[in-house]
Parts: structure tokens; C-alpha cells; sequence
């Protein structure tokens, strides 16, 4: 199991979809790491738990926090190797900063969402991504 901590924007709006009658939360984020003049991004997948009232804050562009169990592979693209990156999000914090709504936040604290029972662990590969 690789467990990850990641912060990046929204590259869209989140969605919700469902998978085996439950609903759950998917995103894609990037990661930007900057070394003196080179800069690299990351794009990640994430899955996370519904819930109605953070999907309305997960807009294109929001500054959030996600830790949770991360899965990489590899596979052949047009240009190439490609790697994909998906984290099924156990938290997510959106960060504060002018573009985060101050509904987001609770008595000066940000929101903080924690995902205990999103995808169960079960002995089949049933998980929707």
C-alpha cells in the first residue's frame, strides 16, 4: 500500500458518479513542484466520498490537500510511456487563500472532510477505478 499526501488545484470541477449504488466525488488535480528554473507537474485522478455540500466548493482551480491510498501505472501513450496516478482519498482540506469561500470554513478552521468508509477493502478489485 503507498500512502500519499498531495496538494495541487483542480484542473475542473468535480463530478459525482457511482459505482455498485454508491455515489462518490472524482477530480483531476496538478501538482506543481518548482527547483530553481524547472518546474514539473503532476496530473492526479482522485476518488473521495460523496458529499453534497463539498462538491459545490471543488471548482476548477481550488487549492486542496488530499491524503489517501495511492495506485501508479504505467501504460503506452501517443507519445510514449505515460503514467497514470490515482488516489482513492481517505481526507481532503480545501486551502485557504482569496478563492476559498468562507462556507468552506468553520469558526476560522478549514474543512477538513475524512473518507473512513468510501471503498471498504475487499478481497476482489471492484473499486471503480
Amino acid at each position: 500500500m503507498i500512502l500519499v499526501t498531495i496538494t495541487g488545484h483542480l484542473g475542473k470541477d468535480a463530478v459525482v458518479r457511482e459505482s455498485n449504488g454508491r455515489k462518490y466525488i472524482s477530480f483531476t488535480m496538478c501538482s506543481t513542484v518548482k527547483r530553481g528554473n524547472t518546474e514539473r507537474s503532476t496530473w492526479i485522478s482522485v476518488f473521495y466520498r460523496y458529499s453534497e455540500n463539498l462538491v459545490a466548493h471543488l471548482t476548477r482551480g481550488k487549492h486542496v490537500l488530499v491524503a489517501g491510498e495511492c495506485e501508479v501505472s504505467v501504460y503506452n501513450g501517443q507519445g510514449g510511456a505515460q503514467i497514470d496516478m490515482t488516489v482513492n482519498a481517505s481526507t481532503l482540506q480545501l486551502i485557504g487563500g482569496q478563492n476559498t469561500p468562507q462556507a468552506a470554513a468553520v469558526d476560522n478552521k478549514p474543512y477538513v472532510a475524512k473518507n473512513d468508509t468510501l471503498f471498504p477493502p475487499t478481497d476482489d478489485n471492484d473499486a471503480p477505478f
